[in-house]
Protein backbone atom coordinates (compact mmCIF):
# COMPACT_ATOMS: atom_id res chain seq x y z
CA UNK A 1 0.00 0.00 0.00
CA UNK A 2 1.44 2.96 -0.76
CA UNK A 3 2.16 5.57 1.61
CA UNK A 4 -0.62 8.33 2.40
CA UNK A 5 0.10 12.28 1.18
CA UNK A 6 -0.05 13.88 5.13
CA UNK A 7 -1.52 17.19 3.64
CA UNK A 8 -4.34 15.14 3.15
CA UNK A 9 -5.01 12.99 5.91
CA UNK A 10 -8.23 13.43 8.17
CA UNK A 11 -7.26 11.13 10.53
CA UNK A 12 -3.87 8.93 11.37
CA UNK A 13 -5.18 5.06 10.03
CA UNK A 14 -3.91 6.26 6.95
CA UNK A 15 -0.68 6.17 8.38
CA UNK A 16 -1.39 2.73 9.95
CA UNK A 17 2.69 0.64 9.22
CA UNK A 18 4.09 3.54 7.45
CA UNK A 19 5.93 5.81 10.23
CA UNK A 20 9.11 5.11 10.93
CA UNK A 21 9.97 7.32 13.85
CA UNK A 22 7.37 7.82 16.72
CA UNK A 23 7.92 10.14 19.31
CA UNK A 24 5.65 10.20 22.76
CA UNK A 25 6.29 12.33 25.61
CA UNK A 26 4.61 12.90 29.34
CA UNK A 27 1.45 10.89 27.69
CA UNK A 28 1.31 7.28 28.97
CA UNK A 29 1.21 7.82 32.80
CA UNK A 30 -1.69 10.29 32.46
CA UNK A 31 -4.05 7.01 32.18
CA UNK A 32 -4.99 4.00 34.16
CA UNK A 33 -3.34 0.81 32.78
CA UNK A 34 -6.10 -0.46 30.34
CA UNK A 35 -6.24 2.72 28.60
CA UNK A 36 -2.36 2.88 28.36
CA UNK A 37 -2.67 -0.94 26.59
CA UNK A 38 -5.09 0.50 24.02
CA UNK A 39 -2.72 3.72 23.40
CA UNK A 40 0.27 1.91 22.78
CA UNK A 41 -1.38 -0.61 20.82
CA UNK A 42 -2.95 2.40 18.51
CA UNK A 43 0.71 3.98 18.76
CA UNK A 44 1.75 0.21 17.62
CA UNK A 45 -0.31 0.59 14.67
CA UNK A 46 1.05 3.30 13.14
CA UNK A 47 5.16 1.73 13.15
CA UNK A 48 6.39 1.02 9.94
CA UNK A 49 7.14 -3.04 9.97
CA UNK A 50 11.29 -2.11 8.74
CA UNK A 51 13.70 -2.93 11.37
CA UNK A 52 14.82 0.13 12.76
CA UNK A 53 11.88 1.45 12.91
CA UNK A 54 11.50 3.29 16.29
CA UNK A 55 9.20 4.69 18.80
CA UNK A 56 10.34 6.46 21.69
CA UNK A 57 9.68 8.52 24.70
CA UNK A 58 9.83 9.65 28.19
CA UNK A 59 6.74 9.22 31.03
CA UNK A 60 6.32 8.91 34.66
CA UNK A 61 7.51 5.61 36.34
CA UNK A 62 8.05 3.05 39.55
CA UNK A 63 10.30 0.65 40.51
CA UNK A 64 7.26 -1.77 40.87
CA UNK A 65 3.90 -1.17 38.59
CA UNK A 66 1.35 0.82 40.63
CA UNK A 67 -1.94 2.72 40.11
CA UNK A 68 -1.34 6.61 41.87
CA UNK A 69 -3.30 9.53 42.15
CA UNK A 70 -3.28 12.28 40.90
CA UNK A 71 -2.31 15.14 42.97
CA UNK A 72 -4.08 17.76 39.96
CA UNK A 73 -7.81 16.35 39.97
CA UNK A 74 -7.32 13.11 42.28
CA UNK A 75 -7.63 10.52 39.35
CA UNK A 76 -6.26 7.37 39.22
CA UNK A 77 -3.55 6.72 36.49
CA UNK A 78 -1.13 4.09 36.05
CA UNK A 79 2.85 3.92 36.30
CA UNK A 80 4.39 1.18 34.64
CA UNK A 81 8.07 -0.06 35.89
CA UNK A 82 10.97 -0.68 33.62
CA UNK A 83 9.76 -4.75 33.33
CA UNK A 84 6.27 -4.55 32.78
CA UNK A 85 6.69 -1.51 29.71
CA UNK A 86 8.83 -4.10 28.56
CA UNK A 87 5.98 -6.62 28.74
CA UNK A 88 3.54 -4.54 27.13
CA UNK A 89 5.56 -3.75 23.55
CA UNK A 90 7.24 -6.80 23.37
CA UNK A 91 4.72 -9.82 23.68
CA UNK A 92 1.03 -7.90 23.94
CA UNK A 93 1.53 -4.59 21.56
CA UNK A 94 3.65 -6.73 19.22
CA UNK A 95 4.31 -10.42 18.90
CA UNK A 96 7.52 -11.14 21.69
CA UNK A 97 10.91 -11.05 19.85
CA UNK A 98 9.64 -8.68 17.05
CA UNK A 99 10.81 -5.77 18.95
CA UNK A 100 13.92 -4.50 21.26
CA UNK A 101 12.69 -2.67 24.23
CA UNK A 102 14.93 -0.28 25.97
CA UNK A 103 13.99 1.47 29.34
CA UNK A 104 15.85 3.30 32.17
CA UNK A 105 14.33 4.80 35.30
CA UNK A 106 15.98 7.91 35.72
CA UNK A 107 15.98 11.06 38.78
CA UNK A 108 14.40 14.17 36.61
CA UNK A 109 14.68 17.28 38.75
CA UNK A 110 11.31 18.78 37.44
CA UNK A 111 9.36 15.45 37.71
CA UNK A 112 10.44 15.08 41.57
CA UNK A 113 9.95 12.86 43.56
CA UNK A 114 8.65 11.08 41.06
CA UNK A 115 10.80 8.87 38.50
CA UNK A 116 11.08 9.33 34.59
CA UNK A 117 11.10 6.11 32.78
CA UNK A 118 13.13 6.63 29.28
CA UNK A 119 12.48 4.03 26.53
CA UNK A 120 13.17 3.18 22.77
CA UNK A 121 10.73 0.39 21.02
CA UNK A 122 13.05 -0.96 17.91
CA UNK A 123 11.90 -3.49 15.04
CA UNK A 124 14.18 -5.81 14.46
Amino acid sequence: MPRPEIGTLASLNPLRGHVSVIHVSAFFHLFKEETQLYLARAVGGLLSPQPGSIIFGSHAGSAQKCDRISILDGSTMFNHCPESWEELWNGVVFEKGTVKVDVTLAHMPWMSPQLAMIWTVTRL
